[in-house]
C-alpha cells in the first residue's frame, strides 16, 4: 500500500516523501511549494528548532565557569610549553614541550565539553 500526494492524488515514490505542513506530498508538488515560497518554508525547516548560543551567553554560571577554565588551561598549557626550559637538554625540549601542550589540550578540551552537556541539559531542562 502506497502513500499518495496530498496536493495532486498521485502515488508517492519512497524515496519523493516530503512533509510540508503536516500533509505527505510527492516530489514534484514539493518542488511547486517550494518555488512559489522563494524557500522560505526550506529555510526555516533546515534551521534548528532551538538556537544555543555560547555558554557565556545562555546565563549558565557552572557552563560559562567551565568554559574559561578550559580557555585558561589550554593557554596556560601553551605559555608553559614554550618555557619549559630549566635542566633540560636542548635537544629534548621539543618532546616535553608537545607532551604539555597535548596535555593541555585535552585536558582543556574535556572542560570545554562538560561546558557543552550542561548547556545542552539547561536547554533541554528549560524547553
Amino acid at each position: 500500500m502506497s502513500k499518495t500526494c496530498e496536493v495532486c492524488d498521485q502515488p508517492i515514490k519512497a524515496f519523493e516523501d516530503y512533509k510540508i505542513h503536516q500533509k505527505s506530498v510527492c516530489g514534484p508538488c514539493a518542488d511547486k511549494y517550494f518555488a512559489s515560497n522563494d524557500n522560505q518554508v526550506l529555510k526555516k525547516s533546515l534551521e534548528p528548532d532551538m538556537k544555543i548560543d555560547s555558554p557565556i551567553k545562555t546565563g549558565n554560571s557552572i557552563s560559562s565557569l567551565l568554559f574559561a577554565i578550559g580557555l585558561v588551561i589550554m593557554v596556560l598549557g601553551f605559555i608553559g610549553g614554550l618555557t619549559i626550559k630549566v635542566g633540560v637538554r636542548y635537544d629534548a625540549i621539543w618532546p616535553i614541550t608537545l607532551a604539555v601542550w597535548f596535555g593541555a589540550f585535552v585536558s582543556g578540551m574535556i572542560f570545554i565539553g562538560f561546558s557543552e552537556v550542561i548547556k545542552l541539559l539547561h536547554v533541554i531542562a528549560h524547553k
